[in-house]
This record gives C-alpha cells, sequence and structure tokens, in this order.
C-alpha cells in the first residue's frame, strides 16, 4: 500500500518539472486514501495557491481541521489573514504561533509590531525583549527594535540597531526610509 510520502514525492517530482495541475494528482489521490494526512492538504494547498486558484484557501483551511498545530498550515493560515487584512484574528493566530514556534525570533518581532499597532506598549516591550534574547537575530528583529525603540524615544540605541539592521540587509534601507521616525534617526 502506498504511503503519504510517496504521494508527495510524485506531486514534488511533478511541481519540479512545471507540471503544476499534473502534480495535483497524486495529491487527490492520496487524500481518498488519507483524507487526515496534513502534508497532502498543505500541499494542495500549496499547489492551488500556485495556480491562482480560489480553492487554495478552502484546502488550507480543511488542513487546519485534520491537524491544527501542523506548524506550515499555522504560517500560512496567519499570512492569509494577513492578506486579507484579517488584523485580530491574524494576531490571535499569532499567540498559537508563539506556542507552536516559540524559538523563532520572526514571530516574537511580529508581536512587537501588532502590539505596538494595538497601542499595548507593555507587551510589544516583552515580545522585543524575548526576540532580542533568541541567539538567531534577523535584520526583521532588529528593524522593529529600532523601531520601537524609537517610538519610546531611546533615539540612540535604535539608531545603533538600525545601522546593524542595513549592514546585514541593506535591501531593508528602502523600507526604512518608509517609516517616518526611522528616516529621521538615519538622517542624523
Amino acid at each position: 500500500m502506498p504511503m503519504v510520502a510517496e504521494f508527495l514525492g510524485q506531486s514534488l517530482r511533478l511541481s519540479e518539472e512545471g507540471l503544476i495541475r499534473e502534480a495535483l494528482t497524486p495529491v487527490h489521490v492520496g487524500l481518498s486514501l488519507f483524507p487526515q494526512s496534513p502534508e497532502l492538504w498543505y500541499e494542495k494547498y500549496r499547489l492551488l495557491k500556485k495556480l491562482g486558484d480560489q480553492e487554495a484557501y478552502a484546502a488550507l483551511v480543511q488542513c487546519r481541521r485534520v491537524s491544527p498545530s501542523y506548524l506550515p498550515a499555522v504560517k500560512a493560515h496567519y499570512e492569509e489573514l494577513l492578506k486579507q487584512n484579517r488584523i485580530r484574528e491574524a494576531y490571535q493566530l499569532l499567540q498559537e504561533l508563539l506556542k507552536l514556534d516559540p524559538e523563532n525570533p520572526r514571530w516574537w518581532a511580529h508581536k512587537a509590531f501588532w502590539a505596538m499597532h494595538f497601542g499595548d506598549l507593555e507587551a510589544a516591550e516583552e515580545a522585543i525583549q524575548r526576540a532580542s534574547e533568541l541567539p538567531q537575530q534577523t535584520p526583521e528583529i532588529l528593524y522593529y527594535r529600532a523601531l520601537f525603540l524609537a517610538r519610546l524615544g531611546q533615539t540612540t540605541e535604535a539608531a545603533a540597531l538600525l545601522e546593524k539592521c542595513i549592514q546585514q540587509e541593506p535591501t531593508l534601507l528602502s523600507e526604512i526610509s518608509e517609516e517616518p521616525l526611522l528616516r529621521e534617526l538615519l538622517a542624523k
């Protein structure tokens, strides 16, 4: 009897050859045999999304029903909610992401950003602190930490973080220049 991995492998090979629609066939066969497989539902979502199919989101929702804590689906669902401008729901889902992937500084930076957005400076500060304590310091963390410090009026520390951020990821310069507080720091 074929296993889930075999169907995923067949789908991946077809997808890599550019045969996205055809890559759905092994996924559909796999789902008929293993309807509780989050991997297959997620692959269906991924392929449908590549095709621009409206059913992609439904496949993602089904994946979450089958396995609510399947990390790739939770991440994708969070991103989809943001794209749909469903900010409060995304923020709630972010809490779940932090439980599932607590060592990822990206989620802590997102929490800090949204907490600032909602005016909860205490939660934002805690999230930034948590992100900065993690061993992996991404430019995104440095950016949000600099923004947070600038909003608190700690401009010297914020400017130092911005310089470090730009050194690590020069492409963030355009994003930094769009934020008035940070643009001021760069001008000094």
